[in-house]
């Protein structure tokens, strides 16, 4: 396969010198940008009540709830972005979240509160992602809490039991969990397994909850799940020897791509693109080849409405042979259309992730095509800047949800990783 590749970028080069070569007008272009950031911080401010930050302030299916994900998300772009107030609601989501602790540890998907709350730890399946996002974004509250010490304090048997559960869903002892269908954020996409995503996100639980509480058991395990995920996610590993599924990986690496794979389950391997899973592979500083994965990113934005990116390539169409599967695996209603959604839909927030990514790298041509691209379509929006929650990578029109906290956050993740602080690396300990 043959990318195109985009003319140079320099990483130290001001973000209006990248943004020079980008849009025609850049003086405009940045008025606009300040516009969009201070409204996707009204935006997020809004999803703000007593008991934490919420999906959406929309009252449309389960939106309107504390949710592990899109909570901890918020929050942990409050706190790198330096917002006090997202950081204050941050802490009570955390809170809220860790009040319905399951006995076993597991962390609630999503939490509706009042007089009579609803507590939600997946419906057709359990939400693994749901327990590491809530270490993440404790940890991170810790971090950045001034009394760090009675935090440490408050926080560390909730993290324990919640590590403790994740050590359960490894499920055969040898490093990775396992996740079934449905049980992340991808909940109607075809993701199961030993995932990318999943065992990614604990990595990053492992690292800050050993650096916060100085254990070396962590931190070395955090070690040891690194190694396996470049062992077997990636083809023309130089170490094998710790190969889940040794006849599948050669198989699989016959046709070898730049980003790692989706996952690995008994029958083999789906080797699609999955945006989050190498978001995160990126900031923890796990991809052997981030040259490859930016020339492979810019082309697939080429290819897609808006110069965005899809969270999941290629597109599952009618006809292909994991249709009826996508077609089957819904709660409310079929979203999953080609181009929309979880299939081949383009997600700002975990654009923003992989902006992020790409900085950690010092590689800084897509957070500039990003943030570009994801500003264009908030603009383009009727009425403009409702940040709808995906945009349909053949076309370009919005879908879903609005507005969504997920959408704000992740423009402010773009914002981020264009104009990165001066600590940014702080909060992906290797």
């Amino acid at each position: 396969m043959v990318y195109k590749k985009e003319g140079a970028r320099y990483w130290g080069a001001s973000f209006f010198h990248i943004y020079a070569n980008l849009a025609p007008n850049s003086t405009i272009m940045n008025e606009s940008i300040e516009t969009i950031r201070l409204e996707a911080w009204k935006v997020l401010e809004n999803c703000i009540t007593p008991e934490g930050i919420l999906a959406s302030p929309q009252t449309k299916d389960n939106y309107r709830r504390v949710w592990s994900r899109d909570s901890m998300m918020a929050g942990i772009t409050g706190i790198i972005c330096r917002n006090e107030r997202i950081c204050k609601a941050h802490q009570n989501s955390i809170l809220t979240l860790l009040r319905y602790q399951a006995e076993d540890g597991q962390i609630p998907s999503n939490v509706a509160p009042g007089s009579n709350p609803v507590i939600s730890f997946g419906t057709l399946a359990g939400r693994v992602d749901a327990t590491t996002w809530w270490i993440v974004g404790t940890c991170f509250a810790i971090l950045n809490e001034e009394n760090k010490i009675q935090y440490r304090t408050l926080f560390r048997e909730g993290i324990e039991k919640a590590l403790s559960v994740l050590n359960s869903w490894e499920m055969n002892h040898r490093g990775l969990i396992y996740t079934p269908l449905g049980g992340n954020w991808a909940d109607e996409y075809l993701i199961q397994g030993y995932t990318l995503y999943d065992n990614c996100l604990r990595i990053w639980a492992l690292r800050l909850a050993g650096q916060i509480y100085e254990n070396s058991e962590w931190i070395e395990k955090a070690a040891r799940i690194s190694n396996l995920i470049q062992q077997n996610f990636y083809a023309g590993s130089t170490d094998t020897s710790q190969l889940y599924h040794p006849i599948a990986y050669k198989a699989a690496s016959e046709k070898p791509t730049p980003w790692f794979w989706m996952c690995l389950n008994p029958q083999g391997y789906d080797t699609r693109w999955d945006m989050a899973g190498n978001a995160l592979a990126l900031m923890l500083n796990l991809h052997p080849e981030p040259e490859k994965l930016e020339e492979f990113v810019q082309h697939l934005a080429n290819e897609t409405a808006g110069n965005m990116a899809p969270a999941f390539h290629p597109v599952v169409h009618p006809g292909d042979a994991d249709w009826l599967l996508l077609e089957k695996n819904h709660s409310y209603d079929f979203k999953n259309k080609p181009h929309h959604f979880h299939n081949g839909g383009c997600w700002p927030i975990m654009m923003g992730w992989l902006a992020l990514g790409f900085c950690q790298n010092q590689r800084s041509s897509i957070p500039a095509i990003f943030l570009k691209a994801v500003s264009n379509a908030l603009q383009n929006e009727n009425p403009p800047l409702s940040f709808h929650e995906y945009w349909s990578g053949d076309e370009g029109k919005p879908g879903g949800v609005s507005p969504l906290g997920f959408t704000a956050a992740g423009f402010l993740l773009l914002h981020e990783s264009v104009h990165p602080s001066p600590n940014l690396a702080n909060w992906f300990p290797s």
